[in-house]
């Protein structure tokens, strides 16, 4: 006769359930399984990727806002260096140009007259009216009037000449500048791009070392409960 006890009677000499025992500790390894995986990948998040988004949507802005300046300054660029080449091999040429377009301004007309009315008049009174001596004398009165104002017209043209080529200068500058940020910009953002991918990839590295770690933690853990 076979006195050995049978497991299946075990829980009642002995109170307790050997199967059910297994069971549980199943039951905690699974749970212990699912709390691992669930820690390494449940809530991850990539922030390398989310910070490259950024970087990408910010730069089409960036290059929105500088462009109007960059090409401003372009077109200003060869303007000035087309105007800059005409003083340099013909230095008075545009004074030439603005002067055949001299008229006598009306103060000088005014001056012009009065010279004529104070002429006849001196020389009616001295006897020489229609002179020579009148005539050279009030020429000379007249081109002093109207010298003075072609140089007065000349100037003033090359003062406008002249704010509108420093205005061609400082559109030139700005766009220069303009280009000047934005190439540090996109070299700062490439820089930035190379560091995210490099930490991208520590940070991979890092997890999977992690899970590794962890998942050798959980079988370790499993093979106390065998």
């Amino acid at each position: 006769m076979n006195n050995k006890p049978n497991p299946s009677f075990m829980p009642n000499l002995y109170g307790y359930d050997p199967h059910a025992l297994n069971a549980g500790r199943y039951n905690q390894l699974g749970y212990g399984v699912g709390s691992v995986l669930g820690s390494l990948f449940g809530n991850y998040q990539n922030p390398y990727e989310e910070a490259s988004q950024v970087y990408s949507q910010y730069t089409p802005q960036i290059q929105a806002t500088l462009s109007p300046y960059i090409n401003q300054g372009t077109q200003a660029m060869q303007t000035y260096h087309t105007h800059l080449n005409n003083l340099t091999e013909n230095p008075t040429g545009l004074q030439d140009a603005i002067a055949s377009h001299y008229q006598a301004s009306p103060y000088a007309n005014y001056l012009n007259n009065r010279a004529i009315e104070s002429s006849n008049l001196a020389a009616q009174m001295g006897g020489v009216a229609g002179s020579p001596q009148q005539q050279l004398a009030l020429s000379q009165v007249l081109n002093q009037i109207n010298g003075a104002d072609l140089n007065n017209y000349v100037n003033q043209g090359m003062n406008s000449y002249n704010r509108g080529l420093g205005g061609e200068e400082y559109l030139t500058g700005l766009g220069g500048s303009a280009s000047s940020t934005l190439a540090n910009l996109l070299q700062q953002q490439a820089a930035n791009q190379a560091n995210l991918k490099a930490n991208q990839a520590i940070s991979s590295n890092q997890n999977e070392a992690d899970l590794w770690g962890g998942l050798g933690s959980l079988f370790g853990s499993a093979l106390s409960f065998l």
